[in-house]
């Protein structure tokens, strides 16, 4: 049998040894939240690039390694990045090039979510 007490103040501890937020219960939700909501979308990503590969090369990258390649390509997938807030420089410099050389994309970044790093906290 699991003792639950000494698990949470393991994990707390943990935290606390990690370094991560202790204090801030709203943040917390936010990143579980963010955590468990995407827990299947690789699924459709998955399913969404298979489908595209059998019409096109299609080349899966991180954000921040795609600039070397954007102009070379018929289309760019963009898809469950997570929050953004590590990154937000390098998306809206994505985005900007995205609208100013008119570069194809399978998302508009109009919305919330994907078009917008899941930045949900």
């Amino acid at each position: 049998m699991v003792d639950l007490k000494q698990l949470q103040k393991e994990i707390y501890q943990n935290k606390i040894n990690k370094g991560f937020n202790t204090t801030d219960i709203n943040q917390e939700f936010c990143y579980i939240y963010g955590e468990t909501s995407e827990a299947h979308y690789y699924e459709e990503d998955i399913y969404i690039t298979g489908k595209l590969k059998d019409y096109f090369d299609v080349v899966l990258c991180n954000l921040k390694n795609s600039e070397s390649f954007e102009k070379d390509v018929d289309l760019i997938v963009f898809r469950n990045t997570g929050g953004v807030s590590g990154f937000k420089d390098i998306y809206n410099s994505f985005v900007d090039r995205v609208n100013t050389n008119n570069l194809k994309t399978f998302n508009e970044f109009t919305g919330k979510a994907d078009m917008r790093g899941n930045n949900i906290c």
